[in-house]
């Protein structure tokens, strides 16, 4: 599987547009000084001071698809590493408002490899990881793939880093699952993802996981 590393620089290759020469934003809601430094700062160099802003407002009152393309891959980065405050769910919302499946197929293949890598990674992670990391992140991807169970496989390992890691995001969800709904309010704008992972969660193979990921323990339980 490729590592979380291997995905963003593989952004960076695939997103090689032209630097704009201007970043729009409205009058109202932008500040023309943080706009004038999304140009003159190389986009690997941009902080997530500098792109704070445009993580949250980019497509809405900022910029247009031209500009997301260009610096897409330095806002993943920022938002992988925990730099950026603004939520992965709104950050990972934008390939959708920009209509990424008519991008090259060169960005949207890494585009896709990233969500792959990054549930890698956290499978690894398992007991070391943040109690909400999957959720937010399952959440995150949702908000542009049309279906994100296809990026959940590695959760099924039947390995202590896998099995911790689904475990964590079962406990999160345990209650709400119950009531055919998931913990993070950001799936209000992935309806049909928030039902996919719902059914994934009772598929006979995924509670066989989730069983053993819950009876590894000593306070485990049992998933029915």
């Amino acid at each position: 599987m490729t590592s979380v590393l291997t995905a963003v620089a593989a952004l960076y290759d695939a997103f090689q547009s032209r630097p704009p020469l201007e970043v729009e934003g409205c009058p109202c809601c932008s500040d023309p000084e943080e706009l004038q430094a999304l140009v003159n700062t190389p986009r690997d160099a941009l902080t997530a001071a500098q792109l704070e802003f445009y993580a949250s407002s980019a497509l809405l009152t900022v910029g247009g698809v031209d500009d997301l393309r260009h610096y897409w891959p330095r806002l993943v980065e920022l938002s992988l590493t925990g730099e950026l405050q603004t939520d992965p769910e709104i950050v990972f919302a934008k390939p959708r408002h920009g209509e990424w499946r008519n991008w090259p197929a060169a960005e949207q293949e890494a585009l896709v490899a990233l969500a792959h890598a990054q549930v890698d990674a956290l499978a690894q992670g398992g007991d070391a990881i943040d109690d909400f990391a999957v959720e937010t992140w399952v959440c995150a991807f949702g908000q542009f793939l049309a279906d994100v169970t296809v990026v959940l496989s590695p959760l099924l390992r039947p390995e202590p880093g896998p099995m911790a890691a689904l475990r964590k995001w079962y406990a999160l969800n345990e209650d709400d699952l119950a009531r055919d709904m998931l913990w993070d309010t950001f799936w209000e704008f992935a309806p049909g993802n928030a039902a996919r992972v719902c059914a994934w969660f009772a598929e006979p193979s995924v509670r066989d996981a989730v069983n053993r990921a819950l009876t590894s323990t000593l306070s485990g339980g049992e998933y029915r």
